[in-house]
């Protein structure tokens, strides 16, 4: 009886397995993943000791780009017995997939199954000669370690991108070429994930290193937009220049005019950027940067004083600063361009402009956007170079104060504030910080008295900032600092 049971069992459990199995592939086929990757689970866990099962995983964790799990059951697979056609799918994936890792023995491995069942490519020649090139790159068990190490962080960053991780990447990337510099395609994945990591200057330094080594334009190219972000803005467009000669797609043309126009707009270059504006705007590839090159059209046109500028809605010249202004405010990604900008139309004379009221009143306006969300477009020393005459207008006192105070210039900030009849409670805070640094602590003391009686319900925060900020640091612990503070509370 026992006998004829086992039996039993022994001809089910293989039918249950496949029945799970059927119906993964159907849910597979249906593009219902979630469902499919449960079923191929179900079919593993009942036994189907095929690698079928395994071989859909494999292909549901590519669909879904987790790269490292879909090699993991693709390697299962071949493990296992596999039918022709998707064992040669398999070993593809995996040939592809440790090849772009450059973890090359395991590359090597697959390119000689794929080639004992048949398969002549000339990508699987291309992948043995980099293999045996590296050869003794890939024994080195320390460059090995680094590549891994490359390859953990690369899969940590596609399941929650962060600057750390990228950085990781890039500097095992980066530790392996210095072992071997014949691996330049880790050099160039240093790069690529240094910029991840928003690390421009490291970047630029592995880019450089590589072109000097092969001239490659997708490099010049790279070398030439980092130069523009570091404001290197000559040296950026020798190499866009160099790029331009011959770009690779429309696409790269597009992006390196566009660099180029942002450039020689920041060198004041009008006619040029205007130039390349109108050109990569002609090549209709990216909407999304359209309206950046939209508004270097206007820019530029209204520094040439073009009778009808170009993409702007107002050519009235009394409303044209007030209108680029707003053009300039949409500048914030590409702050020199804005620098560039402020500065020129501080540069221009007044009788451009129907009046002088929107010179000054609108122009200091957008110099106080300039400053905003830490961009500090002008220092406040630019700022008071022009307007000069108004530094000492007590109704912008509070405005100068803040810039100085930004900027660490707390007795220009003082002053400022000595300036002021009255203060709200951020500027009281500024003041009252400005003259801490100076360890003038019994401004610190009236400022922060007067603070405390004019808004009572911020009796907290002003003594949290007084316990907090650097500014007082000196001064805590003294009789005069407790009593302060007991002063602020009651």
């Amino acid at each position: 009886m026992l006998y004829r049971i086992a039996l039993f069992l022994v001809s089910v459990i293989p039918l249950l397995a496949n029945t799970w199995t059927a119906r993964g592939e159907s849910a597979y086929s249906r593009a219902a993943y979630d469902t499919a990757a449960e079923y191929f689970q179900k079919a593993i866990e009942e036994g189907d000791s095929s690698g079928k099962p395994y071989f859909f995983l494999g292909a549901i964790y590519d669909i879904r780009k987790n790269y490292a799990q879909s090699a993991s059951y693709y390697q299962q697979a071949v493990r296992r017995s596999l039918s022709s056609k998707y064992r040669k799918m398999a070993l593809w994936k995996l040939v592809i997939y440790y090849d772009t890792i450059r973890r090359y023995p395991e590359a090597l491995e697959h390119v000689n199954a794929l080639e004992e069942m048949g398969v002549r490519h000339e990508t699987l020649a291309a992948v043995r000669e980099k293999a045996q090139k590296s050869g003794s790159s890939s024994a080195n068990p320390e460059i090995r370690e680094k590549l891994n190490e490359a390859a953990d962080a690369e899969e940590d960053y596609k399941r929650s991108p962060s600057e750390t991780t990228a950085e990781q990447a890039a500097k095992a990337y980066h530790a392996a070429y210095r072992m071997d510099n014949e691996l330049t395609g880790a050099m160039a994945k240093a790069a690529f994930w240094y910029e991840k990591a928003n690390e421009p200057a490291q970047a630029l330094k592995a880019y450089h290193s590589l072109y000097s080594r092969e001239q490659n334009i997708r490099y010049a190219y790279k070398i030439g937009v980092l130069e523009r972000k570091l404001r290197n803005y000559k040296t950026s467009l020798s190499y866009l220049a160099l790029s331009l000669e011959k770009p690779e797609s429309k696409t790269m043309e597009y992006y390196l005019r566009l660099n180029a126009a942002q450039a020689h707009f920041a060198l004041g270059n009008y006619s040029s950027s205007r130039s390349h504006a109108e050109k990569a705007l002609s090549l209709k590839q990216k909407r999304e940067a359209e309206s950046t090159l939209e508004y270097l059209l206007c820019l530029n046109d209204r520094f040439l004083m073009t009778e009808k500028p170009a993409n702007c809605p107002v050519s009235e010249k009394g409303s044209a600063l007030k209108e680029s202004i707003e053009l300039l405010n949409s500048f914030g990604k590409t702050p020199e361009i804005l620098r560039a900008a402020v500065v020129r139309f501080l540069e221009l004379p007044a009788s451009v402009f129907a009046g002088t009221e929107w010179l000054f009143d609108g122009m200091f306006r957008a110099l106080v956007l300039m400053r905003n969300d830490d961009k500090k477009i002008l220092t406040y020393q630019e700022v008071v170079r022009y307007y000069q005459e108004s530094e000492g207008d007590e109704a912008l006192s509070p405005v100068f104060a803040k810039m100085a105070f930004e900027d660490g210039l707390y007795l220009d900030a003082f002053n400022h504030c000595n300036r002021m009849e009255s203060m709200n409670l951020r500027e009281s805070a500024v003041c009252a910080k400005s003259a801490g640094y100076l360890q003038d602590y019994s401004s610190v003391s009236a400022i922060l008295k007067k603070a405390a009686e004019n808004h009572p319900e911020a009796s907290g925060s002003l003594i949290q900032m007084l316990d907090a900020n650097e500014a007082f640091a000196a001064w805590r612990g003294t009789e005069e600092y407790e009593l302060l503070k007991k002063e602020i509370q009651h």
